[in-house]
Formats: structure tokens, sequence, C-alpha cells
């Protein structure tokens, strides 16, 4: 997954994120949770924080993910976690969707980096022949818009939060466009 030619407006190298990326994984969930307000302190994510667990990478259930990075620092990260239904989080929909989890930078967004690392991450789970993945998004995130236009549609609403899916539709749509990107 390693490609220097990115088809976004800065050029950054991608890699397969790996458990020791737990650190990577606490930074994107604070920031994740802080889109709006600064209300999250890293502390309070990795010390018994039931977020937590959405930086718990686990390969040999499955999860996996991919790294966006500038040198020595990474610029954008998505995150794909397996639950079930005894354990899950924000967005489950089911035991063999994963939850997706995205997070750019505030220095890398609006030039692409964002529905890269989507289509990649999507393109992986339809060769992994997943048949959808979830993610949850807050109702005024202005990255809904990307979320629609990448096929994930409204499954469930709870207070501000929207869990979307991306069928297996979608999963075949972003690995074509995929693949039509290395052609052109």
């Amino acid at each position: 997954m390693t490609c220097t030619e990115a088809p976004t407006a800065i050029s950054v190298d991608f890699r397969p994120l790996l458990p020791t990326d737990h650190d990577v994984l606490l930074e994107a969930i604070l920031a994740n949770l802080s889109w709006y307000v600064d209300l999250f302190h890293t502390e309070g994510v990795a010390f018994g924080h039931h977020l937590a667990s959405y930086a718990d990478l686990e390969p040999q259930n499955g999860d996996f993910g991919i790294l966006a990075h500038l040198a020595d620092h990474w610029v954008g990260v998505t995150w794909l976690r397996f639950f079930s239904s005894a354990d899950h989080g924000y967005a489950y929909v089911a035991d063999d969707v994963p939850e997706l989890g995205v997070c750019v930078r505030k220095a890398a967004r609006r030039q692409g980096l964002g529905r890269e690392l989507l289509t990649r991450s999507l393109s992986v789970a339809a060769a992994g022949g997943l048949r959808g993945v979830s993610l949850c998004i807050h109702r005024d995130n202005v990255a809904r818009r990307l979320c629609d236009e990448m096929g994930f549609t409204e499954y469930s609403r709870t207070d501000g939060r929207i869990t979307m899916l991306a069928g297996r539709d979608a999963l075949e749509s972003a690995a074509a466009s995929r693949s039509l990107s290395h052609i052109m």
C-alpha cells in the first residue's frame, strides 16, 4: 500500500496501519472528538475511557487501516475495527461490518487526502469480500458531504450522531475508481 504519488494536492506516502500505531490512533480519536470544540484530552482516551477500544487494532480479527504520512509524521489515517454485538462502538451495524474511523490533520484537510484514504480503505474492504463498512458522524460535521459522495447512506440516528453504512455497491465503486486512477 505504499505509494508516493497520491492523487491529492499534497504528496504523501501511504502504508498499512500497524498495531504499534496505537498512539497515532489515540491522537486521531482525540482529534475526531474535538472536531467542533477542544473538549477532550489524550489522557481521557488512553486511560480507561470507553473510546480507547477504537485504538486497539487487532489484525487477527480482520482489523486494518491505512496511514498517510509526510516524512516522520502522520497527516491522515483510516482504521476499520470489527466489534461484536456484546461489545461495540457507536456505529455498530453487525458483527461482520467493521466500524470505520477517519482522521485528517487540520493542516492537510481540503486537499483530497480524506477522499483518497476512504477510497483506499473501501477498496481494501471490497477486496476482502466485506458486505459493508459503517461509521458514526455528527450531523453538523462538514465531512458528512464526503461520506454521502462516497456512497454512505444513513442507517440510524441517535441525538446528533448519524450511523452511516457503505454497502457492497459503495465498496465496489471505490475499488473501481481506485483501479481507474492507476490507469490514468
